[in-house]
């Protein structure tokens, strides 16, 4: 009776929660044991005729969906197919997927086109003959790195997710995602992105301005790292870490208006909200402050407070007039999401002749911008802060056959960038490195050895004004 009843709900509830708790893409191995009377519920056996049925659907599926008024098809992973003994009371749990348009928020440019987000729990219980009516076809549901590594990806069928939304709360899990490249974007697998043979930051090619069918044979450099090189500077020994590229980075954000840099923490972006409302802040242990981490992943290091702010961009200066205007015509509006919106559709149908003011005060600020900071570098003010914070100690002076390994290392790359053949192993390479080496005579290394003796010359001038300044440092005021 009753008692029988609830325990085969028990029962089901207990295959349900088994069927949750399977990583995505594998299924149970084992098939539901059989309940003996007339009310019992058993697994149906899956045929492989290649008829798309809903009875021929076994846990673990991953299927698409319509349902009736809707245009988008629905994705939902199949928990269990049940039906009793009489072939009636048949019915299909699921597990839904969302796309993007159906959550808070809606899609943002940096959802990728076969994303979609998972519900932990199930949602929907449905009768297989109106599932029937419903179901499209089968499909497939990755995780991300699961979706990189496909050859060929069906536009119709290959799905992939990396977050979790709670329809009810309106949550994402988890909230919050790296940003990467000058725009300052989430990471999208519909968009190519190259990395920083240098600095080791990825941007995306675009907005590098490059295409990405035709990459450069050369190693990649982003404009920080270019500007770095031209000026003959080698990375982690300059003075001003902020200086170089980022007059270039300015005018590379300008092709991007809607950039979420203004209104986002560093290096976080929260799924579900609006580009101006207020983020919640990382919480931290007590006694211990949240790591700052670049886009990355790597510890940011600290801001000089004397450095001058950044110049403002021409589009910078448009939105400034623009949301003034649009405050006056749309008091009602709230936030910043529409005004941004209509203020990127504003500047982008102005013409060269009408952006050539915004330009004009945008070159100014640069120019004001770059001459404070060289004024406040030429007074010693960041050399006192880098010393402050002992991010100026030189690097160890490298050792001749250090320097012959690097030399082979690159003369190695540029052979595989030019014929194309595969990386060689790590280990290998060393050992024949090694080989060369010793197989060298003494004027064959003396150009090492020279190389060596004047990095070791130039590495003590270095800890020699390094002791000069932290002695001046250590003077009383």
């Amino acid at each position: 009776g009753s008692a029988r009843r609830g325990r085969m709900a028990d029962d089901a509830a207990e295959e349900v929660e088994a069927a949750l708790a399977l990583p995505f893409g594998e299924t149970h191995e084992t098939a539901v044991e059989p309940v003996g009377g007339d009310m019992a519920m058993e697994k149906r056996v899956v045929h492989e005729d290649g008829r798309l049925d809903v009875k021929d659907l076994e846990r673990g599926d991953y299927v698409s969906y319509l349902r009736d008024g809707e245009s988008r098809t629905r994705v939902a992973r199949i928990i269990d197919v049940w039906w009793n003994r009489t072939g009636l009371s048949d019915a299909v749990t699921l597990q839904p997927f969302y796309r993007p348009e159906d959550a808070d928020g809606g899609r943002r440019p940096w959802h990728g086109r076969m994303e979609v987000f998972k519900d932990k729990s199930v949602r929907e219980w449905a009768k297989m003959e109106t599932f029937q009516d419903e179901l499209v076809g089968r499909c497939r549901v990755h995780t991300l790195e699961g979706y990189e590594k496909l050859d060929k990806v069906d536009p119709q069928k290959d799905f992939f997710w990396r977050v979790c939304y709670d329809p009810d709360t309106k949550a994402f899990e988890p909230d919050r995602v790296p940003l990467y490249c000058v725009c300052e974007t989430p990471y999208s697998p519909d968009r190519p992105m190259i990395e920083c043979s240098e600095c080791g930051n990825v941007f995306h090619c675009s907005c590098m301005g490059l295409d990405p069918g035709a990459l450069p044979r050369c190693p990649f450099r982003c404009p920080t790292c270019t500007k770095r090189f031209d000026a003959c500077l080698v990375p982690g020994e300059s003075l001003d870490e902020q200086d170089g590229g980022e007059s270039e980075t300015q005018e590379l954000s300008v092709d991007f208006p809607e950039t979420l840099s203004g209104t986002l923490p560093e290096g976080e972006v929260f799924f579900g909200t609006d580009e101006g409302q207020a983020q919640p802040q990382q919480s931290a242990k007590r006694g211990r402050k949240p790591k700052l981490l670049t886009k990355t992943g790597r510890k940011r290091s600290k801001r000089d407070p004397g450095l001058p702010k950044r110049p403002l961009s021409a589009y910078n200066y448009f939105m400034k007039d623009f949301r003034k205007a649009y405050k006056a015509e749309h008091p009602e509006s709230r936030g910043v999401a529409d005004v941004t919106r209509a203020g990127s559709q504003a500047w982008h149908a102005l013409g060269q002749e009408d952006r050539e003011p915004y330009h004009v005060m945008a070159t100014a600020s640069r120019e004001n911008y770059h001459k404070a900071k060289e004024d406040y570098i030429q007074s010693g003010g960041r050399m006192l802060f880098e010393l402050q914070q002992r991010n100026f100690k030189p690097k160890r002076p490298l050792t001749p056959y250090f320097l012959f390994l690097e030399k082979a290392r690159s003369e190695a790359n540029e052979v595989k960038v030019e014929g194309g053949a595969g990386a060689q192993d790590a280990v290998e390479f060393t050992k024949e490195a090694s080989r060369r080496w010793n197989s060298m005579t003494s004027d064959e290394k003396e150009p090492f050895y020279r190389q060596a003796e004047e990095a070791k010359a130039k590495s003590a001038v270095q800890k020699e004004h390094l002791s000069m300044v932290e002695d001046i440092l250590s003077l009383p005021a």
